[in-house]
């Protein structure tokens, strides 16, 4: 099949300058200054591999401007150096001059990683605008000059669009790597529909991205059930009129944004989907420490809510066994605390079961993966949750449509 957007195949990059747009924004570990997890470290090797013949460039982010974890590159560096075996330069600067000869002095076979661009406030300034415009931008401008190639390998960030994104699409001749084409090509076996009936389970804390989300894939009919955990559980039940406590009301409020908007978007999808949501029956609360659970007609609660209860869990596990294929993001509850893994885990192993096309996405959820060792049976582990469901729905993907343009660009012969 002709792919719409150019790979490493169609470009003979020996020799040549390669700027490459990758992410491994990590979970860090603040207190111990360590990076947890390797998975997006990983899916790397297969480009980086490929491009050994380049000098590689490598641009990334970590977090969000504002954010404690939004900091500089170099425990990634160190990170990169252990997964690939190789060794990777870094420089504490992304468009100034130190970065410009870090480039130009480069020998074949090098890979050098550049500073975080989030730590630049054209990058964030620049957020969701047109690709065209990207192009005017000093990231783009100071930094197309001296590559020859520019390869896109950060499925997690390509439904984003920034200038380190998609701006260099607008001037160089631009590729998908190996990591973006598996993405696309495990993706597209969900929405062929060959696989029915499919199941998306959405859990962790990105409420936001997840109430809107789900509103697409039920509307679009590519989900035929909504399974809900973690915080965006605790809002569709306050969705549903059920009174979780002052208490974790107000943990909510502190981590959404706009709370009540998502609220009431889960109401309207509990109302247009009576049959297609799945919500919990009962809750795992933190009594002192303890493991307590409690049924929804026992709420509300001043105890946090860290998991799904059993009958729950035993509940959403067999609708999952229903499924010729799920697409999973985010854990049903707080994981790193043994006592309330249980709906995690026993989610995840289910959903990893031999006879389930199973596409998992997302940090945390790459996280859980690692911590239960359940890789074995996973076909796809997507580095990029919100950018995985994001293309099962149907929106809008701006760095593929980048691509895609890019193509038509710089058609070949």
């Amino acid at each position: 099949m002709v792919k719409q957007f150019f790979t490493l195949d169609d470009f003979s990059m020996e020799g040549k300058t390669v700027l490459m747009r990758v992410d491994i924004n990590s979970t860090i570990d603040m207190r111990e200054n360590k990076i947890i997890g390797r998975e997006r470290f990983r899916q790397l090797f297969p480009s980086i591999n490929e491009l050994k013949g380049s000098k590689v460039v490598l641009m990334a982010h970590q977090s969000r401007a504002g954010n404690p974890d939004c900091v500089k590159l170099g425990l990634h560096r160190k990170v990169l150096e252990e997964v690939l075996e190789r060794k990777v330069n870094y420089v504490e600067d992304l468009i100034g001059s130190e970065a410009r000869k870090a480039i130009l002095d480069m020998e074949n076979g090098q890979i050098l990683l550049l500073e975080n661009t989030r730590l630049y406030s054209e990058e964030n300034a620049y957020s969701n605008r047109p690709s065209r415009l990207m192009k005017d931008t000093y990231i783009v401008r100071n930094l197309s000059p001296l590559c020859d190639y520019f390869v896109f390998d950060a499925f997690a960030a390509a439904h984003r669009s920034q200038p380190s994104l998609n701006g260099f699409t607008e001037l160089l001749p631009s590729a998908a790597g190996r990591l973006m084409e598996k993405e696309i090509a495990a993706l597209d076996s969900i929405v062929s529909g060959e696989r029915k009936p499919m199941a998306v389970v959405l859990g962790g804390v990105k409420v936001d991205d997840s109430v809107s989300i789900a509103s697409n894939l039920l509307s679009s009919e590519k989900a035929d059930k909504l399974i809900v955990t973690g915080l965006v559980a605790n809002v569709f039940l306050m969705a549903n009129k059920i009174d979780l406590g002052k208490r974790n009301t107000g943990m909510l409020r502190s981590q959404v944004k706009d709370l009540d908007k998502y609220v009431e978007m889960a109401r309207s999808l509990i109302y247009k989907y009576p049959y297609q949501i799945f919500m919990p029956d009962d809750l795992a609360v933190d009594n002192n420490g303890q493991r307590e659970e409690l049924f929804i007609d026992m709420l509300p609660t001043e105890k946090l809510i860290k998991d799904l209860g059993r009958n729950t869990i035993e509940f959403f596990c067999d609708e999952i066994m229903g499924c010729e294929s799920v697409m999973l993001n985010g854990p049903a509850g707080v994981f790193e605390q043994d006592d309330f893994s249980f709906g995690t885990r026993a989610i995840f192993e289910v959903a990893a079961s031999e006879s389930i096309y199973t596409v998992m996405g997302g940090g945390e959820t790459t996280t859980v993966i690692d911590q239960f060792d359940l890789r074995g049976n996973i076909e796809h582990i997507s580095t990029g949750g919100g950018a995985a469901i994001t293309y099962l729905a149907g929106r809008a993907m701006p760095v593929l449509d980048s691509l895609k343009a890019n193509k038509k660009r710089f058609r070949l012969g």
